[in-house]
């Protein structure tokens, strides 16, 4: 199973680790299939068919609302990896310098091998 979709299958789990390409793999996801309604919704808007419209624009506030707990849950998880508590993803409330280091922070290697969230996710199972 690809490591993209393995959020889905933890939902709403905080404990252990993510990899960056198990992180950025899952929200390259969510952002595809959102912009894939909201495309949908503007095409079917702009040939007047506002019926088929509304149906995408549900479908992608369906996508969102229930993209965010497995998305905090990785987010907090991908904390982990780096050695550092969840509560680091609140830097994205701050205005633009928040987003940009939260960027970053996501982006670093994690910490190799064990640290106190778990085992290295990079590394076979032994």
């Amino acid at each position: 199973m690809p490591t993209c979709l393995m959020p889905l299958f933890k939902y709403a789990s905080i404990n252990g680790r993510a990899s960056r390409s198990e992180f950025f793999g899952f929200n390259l996801i969510v952002l595809l299939t959102m912009s894939g309604a909201l495309g949908a919704m503007l095409l079917a808007d702009a040939k007047e068919m506002t019926e088929v419209g509304t149906v995408f624009m549900w479908a992608a506030i369906a996508i969102a609302l229930g993209a965010v707990v497995p998305m905090g849950a990785m987010g907090v998880r991908r904390m982990h990896d780096r050695g550092l508590s969840g509560w680091w993803q609140l830097l994205t409330f701050v205005p633009v310098i928040g987003g940009l280091l939260w960027l970053v922070l996501t982006a670093l290697r994690g910490t190799q091998g064990h640290n106190r969230y778990g085992p290295d996710p990079l590394l076979p199972d032994d």
